[in-house]
């Protein structure tokens, strides 16, 4: 499982993320292969947690939550809590009515989008096909400016500027 906080990726390992290491907690930061004194400065951390060490470098109440995440099971009364307030937020209503609503609004604005899009594309399309059938009717040279816009769908005015374009 990955987190990403604020430039902190938090990493949460069932098992020990490095063999032979019995921490719980690996930080790692950007530095210089090089020249391991010049860190990068990004404030970005990587943190491999497991509940698997032996070392004694974090919380108990760290400890489980780690393993109630790595393993989903509530083995201690922080966890058991932990896991009571999960379910009740997920067989909750709330969330989901607000998710439906949050869907809808989503749903409403791409449709919107959607169709804005295609009147635009057929808008372009009738242009660009109107424009072309004029163009071959102009070259004809058999055609009243008022007969082109007619079979074209375009304003004489737009068929006068074509025709002077086409010279």
């Amino acid at each position: 499982m990955i987190y990403f906080l604020c430039g902190i990726r938090r990493i949460v390992c069932k098992d020990k993320p490095f063999a032979g290491r019995e921490l719980h907690k690996f930080t790692f930061r950007n530095i210089c292969v090089q020249d391991t004194s010049l860190e990068l400065g990004d404030d970005t951390e990587k943190i491999f947690l497991t509940p698997a060490g032996s070392a004694d470098d974090i919380s108990k109440e760290v400890k489980e939550f780690m393993t109630y995440v790595a393993d989903n099971k509530a083995t201690s009364d922080f966890a058991k809590r932990l896991d009571d307030a999960v379910k009740a937020i997920k067989n909750g209503e709330g969330w989901r009515i607000e998710y439906m609503q949050l869907k809808e609004k989503f749903d409403k604005h791409y449709n919107a989008g959607l169709a804005e899009g295609l009147k635009e594309g057929r808008e372009e399309g009738l242009e660009e096909a109107g424009r072309k059938t004029a163009l071959v009717m102009l070259k004809k040279g058999n055609y009243a400016h008022e007969e082109i816009a007619e079979c074209s769908g375009l304003p004489v005015s737009v068929i006068k500027e074509l025709a002077k374009e086409s010279e």
